[in-house]
């Protein structure tokens, strides 16, 4: 057997097990162009499919089961041809624009469990000041993104897309830490951290 293997130059494996079990989600063609793959933590795969006849893709969920489980989470229209998962939200790099897409159920940082560890990078991250009781510290914290929030209400902004503060073209995305999403950008020839 070893000696057979060794005369083999490829193997070619399926990630999805179990390929010959068919299911409403899973049949063959319903989903002909993946093109990127990303894990979300929680024992799924994320999937882009591309469907250019309708100038669209999907976001595909794939549960690993027998048969593999697959749900469409969201749609971008374009090309996306780039994807990366953090704390909960997907981010699909679609021709223009950076796209989010909600994996759990809502994504919302929860103050009240946050430790004062936890709550001094918070604040770090926002540029606030650090000092202070654990509940002053929450306090503060929750005050921001209240502030934050009716801001974003007042303006009317997509919260399904980043915000960037200049215009650049994302030509890749990837997660670079847990807290971070890296843009690379062609046209500016940079990397762009996304916080």
């Amino acid at each position: 057997m070893l000696a057979r293997l060794r005369t083999v130059d490829r193997v070619v494996h399926s990630v999805l097990p179990d390929s010959y079990k068919i299911s409403e989600t899973n049949k063959v063609g319903l989903y002909s162009h993946p093109i990127a793959i990303c894990p979300d933590g929680h024992g799924k795969l994320l999937v882009l499919d591309d469907a250019p006849l309708k100038n669209l893709t999907r976001l595909l969920e794939v549960r690993l089961n027998v048969p593999a489980d697959v749900k469409v989470v969201g749609e971008c229209h374009g090309a996306a041809k780039s994807l990366a998962y953090c704390n909960g939200i997907a981010y699909l790099r679609s021709p223009t624009e950076i796209q989010l897409f909600s994996i759990v159920k809502k994504p919302t940082l929860q103050l009240k469990n946050l430790k004062k560890v936890e709550l001094v990078s918070e604040l770090k991250k926002r540029g606030l000041d650090t000092l202070g009781t654990v509940q002053v510290l929450r306090e503060r914290l929750s005050a921001h993104l209240k502030n934050v929030e009716r801001t974003y209400a007042e303006t009317k902004s997509d919260l399904t897309k980043v915000q960037l503060s200049r215009k650049i073209e994302p030509s890749r995305i990837a997660k670079a830490s847990d807290s971070i999403i890296l843009c690379a950008s062609d046209v500016d020839k940079v990397f762009i951290p996304l916080h």
